[in-house]
């Protein structure tokens, strides 16, 4: 007992004292390691002083002390604390850091049967949670994705707790919640944006982009409240230094891309966001970091560069593509990944608005493929044999579809398609879906020449790419009398047919 009273009575002096952290720290840790070589019983004192005081500070200490203690009932005690209606709300509000630091899920805690308060203990929550969001913005994806497994009246009350708080740090996780592929998810969280009594809300409500349509009643009129409350349009996002480089992978098989931008942020320190770009999707992935140290920067674009292939271009080529990525998917009704809505931050103020991206090829470059167009494109399915073309692909039900009519999939041993098929192919499932083609031949070509200016990339290559581009946009011109359609085709057929026939293929034990 007298052991107790001292320590009680060291914890009293350390809350007076003027000590740096350090100091602090070392003389908790001395003191905890006291108790455990001297008197062990005053561990249960300790709980008790932490049942009775109200003072938070103390409340505090203590439980800084018997965290350094190598008790195994630590955790279960505080618990208990945290459960005991006797306890005071504020010496209850001192434990949950600690169970957040042991792995407990406080939000499994009633808090209602635990707090006098669970209003006020829930919006102490929040503003941990939005103090955690300031210095770690990558939760939010984590947050949103255990948010879409509750029931609608728990993500209701949840996203309530942000609207009534009205703190404008909530909006990217709004936000993103806002641009959720569950619209009705979405719903709620405009809903709480325009509770928030800001500039920034309104220009999130602006800029929404996968339920436009679909939720634009909800929209307009949470513009109209904000805007009636005398709010205008405030970028959500600011940016404090200037772009250092920004790199572009080719379009892989799956018409997709990896657009990196780097930024230099506060104390020399970079803010880096990739996204991933789609033919027909949009933005379908995107992942940002920031306060990244120039050296960890720089091994990380060692690592990525001797992975894949990354070509530098310009900030406006990267912006232009990103634009061109919203208008895509507002063409084709695709839902974009919902955390674009707070990995844009790398884009600060600029213009985001959806845009098509046409590349532009200087006139006298386009004259010299043009000279040369009959001889490029009588080669041109030599491109197949090369990166990125060599990894194209043409996965489509239409493709499917034509082998299954065909029967090609039942072929035995190696499927050598006849001209016939071929050209069948070309013509009915290729044809069909010629922009495609000249978007991916307009996008390379621009990628080849961006190469071609560093001696990274050949000649022949982005001459013959260019030709590619030039000439299927001549609708005059049937794809099927071009070299690169007709190997392609060939390429597909026999990819669909083996893909089918091993889907189709019985088990090994019934064939024996």
């Amino acid at each position: 007992m007298h052991s107790y009273f001292r320590i009680v009575s060291e914890l009293d002096q350390l809350l007076k004292s003027a000590l740096t952290p350090d100091q602090w720290d070392a003389r908790i840790a001395e003191l905890a390691r006291r108790i455990e070589r001297e008197d062990t019983r005053a561990i249960p004192l300790l709980f008790k002083k932490l049942r009775s005081t109200r003072d938070s500070e103390l409340a505090s200490l203590i439980i800084f002390v018997i965290e350094r203690l190598e008790d195994p009932t630590v955790v279960e005690r505080v618990l208990e604390l945290v459960r005991d209606p006797a306890v005071a709300d504020e010496i209850k509000l001192e434990l949950l850091p600690f169970l957040l630091r042991h792995g407990i899920d406080v939000s499994s805690l009633n808090l209602t049967i635990a707090f006098k308060d669970p209003q006020a203990i829930t919006q102490t929550l929040i503003g941990w949670m939005l103090d955690g969001l300031d210095h770690d913005e990558n939760a939010i994806g984590s947050i949103v994705e255990d948010l879409a497994q509750w029931d609608r009246d728990s993500q209701r009350r949840w996203l309530g707790h942000f609207g009534e708080r009205g703190d404008e740090r909530a909006l990217p996780l709004l936000a993103t919640v806002a641009e959720s592929h569950d619209v009705e998810l979405a719903r709620m969280a405009i809903a709480e944006v325009a509770r928030i009594p800001s500039g920034r809300a309104v220009f999130v409500l602006e800029t929404l982009f996968n339920h436009r349509q679909t939720l634009w009643g909800e929209i307009e009129r949470a513009l109209r409240k904000l805007q009636a409350a005398g709010f205008v349009a405030q970028p959500l996002f600011s940016v404090s230094g200037p772009v250092r480089e920004c790199w572009l992978t080719p379009i892989d098989g799956s018409g997709s891309q990896l657009l990196m931008i780097a930024r230099e942020g506060e104390g020399g320190r970079y803010e880096v966001a990739l996204f991933t770009l789609n033919e027909r999707d949009g933005i379908t992935d995107c992942y940002s970091v920031r306060k990244l140290a120039e050296r960890s920067y720089r091994e990380a674009m060692a690592m990525l560069r001797r992975e894949m292939w990354l070509i530098p271009v310009s900030y406006e080529d990267a912006r232009a593509l990103v634009r061109d990525a919203l208008f895509v998917a507002r063409r084709h009704h695709a839902l974009i990944c919902p955390e674009f809505a707070f990995r844009r931050r790398i884009f600060g103020e600029d213009d985001l608005t959806p845009k098509e991206y046409r590349p532009e090829f200087p006139p006298f470059l386009l004259a010299e493929v043009r000279r040369h167009r009959a001889e490029l494109l009588a080669t041109s399915d030599r491109l197949l044999a090369v990166p990125p073309f060599s990894e194209w692909c043409f996965e489509v039900p239409a493709a499917e579809d034509f082998v299954v009519r065909w029967g090609l999939h039942r072929a035995s041993g190696r499927l050598r398609p006849t001209q016939k098929i071929v050209r069948a192919f070309v013509e009915e499932v290729l044809e069909p879906d010629r922009e495609r083609f000249i978007r991916r031949f307009a996008l390379t070509a621009m990628l080849w020449l961006h190469a071609a200016r560093r001696r990274n990339a050949s000649r022949s290559i982005w001459k013959t790419t260019l030709a590619l581009w030039d000439a299927s946009r001549d609708r005059r011109r049937s794809l099927w009398r071009i070299p690169f359609f007709r190997r392609f085709a060939q390429m597909a057929i026999e990819q669909r047919a083996a893909s089918i026939g091993r889907t189709a293929s019985p088990p090994p034990h019934v064939l024996t």
